[in-house]
């Protein structure tokens, strides 16, 4: 009988373009380092964004063979930070990956699991792919002859740039290992929360099957969300990319001093004097706009409907949107009010 060593590989998908990015942890599917003869015949894949990104995972695999324990491993590399030199020992034992309430059900039987540095552990072949400094989860695991189910959660905490923009990388290409390099029936849902944009950052063909499932909107690899998720089905799938998905910095839409979000929400009264009659309109309609206002207006139906998180909620009325703002929010509707009345 063949014994195959299994593991769960996590690294870090995601290819940093400023110095200062900081990695928390990320997640991935699980696959044989070896060749193995078990299919992948189902996962569904749900990632949740809450305080931090929950997973949970649920697995169908065939075994067309005799019963066999194997070893299994969960590999996620060190915390990343620019404190630290990438893939190096420094501090390591300081640098232990955030994930937590990791779970392991297979068969409707609790494992237990290990925790480690590679190179302490019984994984010395994986350290030669990995790196001795990379951690894992490991534990023994039983298919059986047939269908086997493996429910797997946990939670991680990503990333984050310095505009303020956060990531969540999961691993997806490593199911192309198992028998048949493939998926048979594959199910992801993406809930990243309310009232939230966010780009897949990887431009994969699989993302044109994309649903939205509520109320948002889709432009190109970028999503709005007002309230629900994104769900993608297929079947036979054949992974060629990871999902990687990026929320941006609020940092980002204040750049641009020419934007309807700085000049509605930061510009100076002595900035926004300087804006004609016209501008001004928008500016203040902005702060409707983002609450889903359907103006009667054209003109400014037809601007804000440009932007993806604009989505236009039919039995609202602007006094109820007023009354449910902020001291702020008002303040700034005011503010520039009587900059547009001062121009007529």
């Amino acid at each position: 009988m063949k014994y195959y060593k299994i593991i769960l590989i996590l690294f870090l998908a995601f290819i940093f373009q400023a110095n200062d990015s900081v990695l928390n942890s990320t997640g991935g599917d699980l696959f044989p380092i070896l060749e193995s003869d078990i299919e992948m015949q189902k996962e569904i894949l749900k990632l949740r964004l809450l305080d931090e990104m929950y997973v949970d995972v649920y697995f169908e695999f065939y075994n067309p063979t005799d019963e066999k324990e194997l070893t299994v491993g969960f590999v996620v590399p060190p915390k990343y930070s620019p404190d630290y030199a990438d893939n190096d020992s420094i501090q390591i034992e300081e640098r232990k990956p955030d994930i937590e309430n990791f779970s392991v059900i297979i068969n409707d039987s609790v494992t237990d699991h290990k925790f480690g540095l590679l190179k302490n552990t019984p994984f010395k072949e994986v350290t030669k792919i990995e790196g001795k400094w990379n951690y894992v989860y490991y534990f023994k695991a039983k298919f059986k002859r047939g269908l086997n189910i493996i429910k797997h959660s946990y939670s991680f905490n990503g990333g984050y740039d310095s505009s303020g923009g956060r990531f969540y990388n999961y691993v997806l290409k490593t199911a192309k290992n198992w028998s048949g390099a493939k998926i048979g029936d594959f199910i992801l849902q993406i809930d990243m929360g309310s009232d939230i944009q966010f780009e897949l950052t990887d431009p994969i063909s699989m993302h044109d099957n994309w649903s939205i499932i509520g109320s948002g909107k889709r432009k190109g690899n970028g999503f709005y969300i007002r309230e629900g998720y994104i769900e993608l089905k297929k079947n036979d799938l054949t992974p060629e990319s990871d999902i990687n998905v990026y929320i941006p910095g609020r940092i980002v839409d204040f750049m641009d001093t020419e934007s309807v979000a700085y000049q509605a929400e930061v510009a100076t009264q002595d900035e926004l004097e300087s804006l004609d009659t016209n501008r001004l309109r928008i500016l203040r309609n902005y702060f409707f706009a983002r609450e889903g206002y359907k103006f009667k207006s054209n003109d400014l139906s037809k601007f804000y409907s440009n932007y993806i998180w604009y989505i236009p909620i039919v039995d609202i009325t602007s006094e109820e949107i007023y009354d449910k703002m902020g001291t702020k929010t008002k303040n700034r509707i005011e503010m520039i009010r009587r900059l547009e009345q001062l121009r007529k």
